[in-house]
């Protein structure tokens, strides 16, 4: 078993991630596409996928700057088609999302008044986890943790996706 973790830019590695694969003796191997290492052309059989965060969103995908969103959405449809286990975190969430077909798109919350505007969450903020008891990599967290937020997007749970965390807004 190995993790292959894809990096989209240098303060957004695995941390928690690469921890509990070491404790459990699964190498890592980070993806560095923000210094222009190559998306994978394929997840194999003994791989977990895991996507990083980062300051760009599904809706970049276009902008040459990021070219390397396209190939990691084509990537992480591979990856689920072929049965493989994939874990997005924050915009790794928002192209997984993406990938298997849910909506992804920017974040509104209602005034007062019921009017719309644009919710984004930036700087420390709560993140809520979801069902601690049946998911082994959320152990020894908190129901709820301070974490460091910059996002404006949000998208609609796929199906088959197991929600693990999620914000006040």
């Amino acid at each position: 078993m190995r993790a292959l973790v894809i990096q989209h830019v240098e303060m957004e590695g695995p941390a928690r991630v690469a921890d509990l694969c070491g404790a459990r003796g699964i190498p890592v191997e980070v993806r560095r596409v923000y210094a222009g290492e190559p998306v994978p052309e394929h997840v194999e059989a003994d791989e977990i996928l895991v996507v990083m965060g980062g300051g760009m969103g599904v809706g970049d995908r276009h902008d040459p700057r990021y070219r390397f969103l396209r190939a990691e959405i084509a990537l992480v449809k591979r990856a689920l088609r072929d049965g493989r286990p994939v874990l997005g975190v924050c915009l790794g969430a928002q192209l997984l999302a993406y990938a298997a077909g849910a909506r992804v798109y920017p974040n509104v919350c209602r005034d007062d008044e019921g009017a719309e505007t644009r919710c984004r969450e930036v700087g420390w903020g709560p993140v809520t986890f979801l069902g601690r008891e049946r998911e082994p990599a959320l152990a020894g967290l908190n129901q709820e943790e301070m974490v460091l937020h910059w996002h404006g997007d949000t998208f609609d749970l796929p199906p088959g996706a197991t929600h693990l965390a999620s914000t006040p807004r």
